[in-house]
This record gives C-alpha cells, structure tokens and sequence, in this order.
C-alpha cells in the first residue's frame, strides 16, 4: 500500500468531484481502476521480487477489466478522450517524481484532475460542466505542490511560490468569470485558498513538528471543502 499521503488525497479529489457531478456512478469503475493502477505502480517501485511482479500483474488485469466495464456501464463513450488525457501527464509525473522535481506531483495533479472529468462524463455529465470542474481542480491540485513544500522546507521561495501561483490562479478566474467562462464561486475558492495559503507560509511552526504525514493529513481534511466548492460553485449562473 503507497505510504504517500499525496496519491490518496488526488484519489480523493477525483472521487469526490468526478462522483458527484454525474447523473449516475458509472464512473466509480474508472475510480477503482485508478486505485488498482496506484497499487502496481507501488508494487513495481518495491522490488520485492516474484510477490512484486504478482501485484503488478493482478492489479494491472484488475484496472483493465474495470475500464471495460466502465465502458458497458457509460451510456457513451465520452470518457475515453478524458481518460487518454489523464495518461500523458500521469506518465509525465512519473517519470520526473524519480527526480524529485515538483513539476511531477504538479503533473499527478492534471492527471487525476482529468480522472475526475472522465468520472463525471461517464456519469452522465456534460462536457462543459466536467471540463470547467477539471479545469478548476487541476489549479487547485497544482497549487498545494508549493503550499506544501513551503511548510515542509526551510528555502523561503517555496513560499513565495506558492503565493505568487494562488495570485495567479485568482485573476485567471476572475478574468474567465469576467469572461462569462466560470461562474462567480470559483474565484471565490480561490480567493479563499489566496488567504488559507498566506495564513500557512506565515505560520510560525517549528520545522521538526512539521511532518509530511501530518501536512497530508490537512489537505485530505482540506479536500472535501474545495471539492464542495467547486461542485456547488459550477451550479451558479455564469454571470
């Protein structure tokens, strides 16, 4: 089982915004296989020999099966551009996570941001609807990588990081509101999100009692306000 609090928190993600927004939960199947995607993944990094190559093998016919049925239990097949849109980036990250790069947990991100949108168009969603709820999450999920490091990391730049990136995200949505784009709750989000992450990078909190663990433990609280957020905001008129 991953020990990473990060890859259950963007399962979280995908589950609470993509589950929600479609009619009907034909899209739980592409949740599960995503899980049973993460699971090979773990087994293949721990190069426990033959139990290893058992996972991978299990888990990897375990994910297939559930995207076929994904594909029985869809009433179209508008999940699958999503679905292949997720795996570029999700590759990207895993390629550039043995790095260590931020740019990796950045492009996990976009990944299950899409695996969200494909949850919620195989529900039954609209397009324009899923597209604007992947849109936001995927900000949402790029932004934390900084806000994260920041906490966890003595280098104040991470810090300006993350601020500079929430400011940015703020007037991207409010131009797209402006724009007739977004409805008015999401830079909302984001202007809240703004002030979470100035409150967290000027908190005063010794390094030692800051652990990934406990930071990760915060963001999966943290989740399912911003997945309330995104879904209830995209329910008010664009402008």
């Amino acid at each position: 089982m991953p020990r990473e609090h990060g890859v259950w928190g963007l399962l979280a993600a995908a589950a609470l915004v993509g589950l929600p927004l479609g009619d009907h939960l034909a899209g739980l199947p592409l949740l599960t296989a995503a899980l049973a995607a993460v699971l090979a993944r773990q087994a293949a990094t721990a190069e426990a020999g033959w139990r290893s190559a058992v996972v991978v093998v299990g888990a990897s016919s375990l994910a297939l099966g559930l995207l076929l049925l994904s594909a029985v239990l869809a009433a179209d097949t508008r999940w699958i551009p999503w679905l292949a849109a997720a795996s570029l980036p999700a590759g990207l990250g895993v390629w550039l996570s043995r790095r260590r790069s931020w740019f990796g947990s950045a492009a996990a991100g976009v990944a299950f941001a899409a695996l969200a949108g494909a949850i919620a168009t195989a529900g039954g969603s609209k397009t324009a609807v899923a597209a604007a709820a992947a849109a936001v999450l995927a900000g949402h999920l790029i932004l934390i990588v900084p806000l994260v490091r920041a906490q966890t990391r003595k280098d104040p730049q991470w810090g300006r990081l993350a601020i500079e990136l929430h400011v940015i995200a703020l007037l991207l949505s409010v131009g797209c509101w402006a724009a007739g784009l977004l409805p008015p709750g999401i830079p909302l989000l984001f202007a809240f999100s703004l002030a979470r992450a100035v409150l967290l990078v000027d908190k005063q909190t010794p390094m030692s009692s800051v652990t990934p663990a406990r930071i990760g433990s915060q963001e999966l609280i943290w989740m399912p306000v911003v997945a309330a957020a995104i879904i209830l905001g995209l329910r008010m008129p664009a402008c």
